[in-house]
């Protein structure tokens, strides 16, 4: 539990969710993916995923800044 805890506040002190973490650690694992696998795997919807993608790119463009 200290572990997952550890981790839990890393991610938070990036602003990474657990939730947006987990589909980063699906699509890291695979050459490619649909929205419907993705969302099978998270155990979510494709409605779902849409949102959750848009909110990693709003994100990536965040940290990336600029130039990013």
């Amino acid at each position: 539990m200290v572990l997952v805890e550890h981790s839990r506040s890393g991610m938070r002190a990036i602003g990474l969710t657990l939730p947006r973490a987990k589909a980063l650690w699906e699509i890291s694992h695979r050459e490619s993916v649909t929205q419907r696998e993705l969302a099978d795997a998270l155990k979510s919807t494709p409605r779902n995923i849409t949102t959750l993608m848009s909110a990693l790119w709003s994100y990536r463009r965040a940290i990336a800044g600029p130039f990013g």
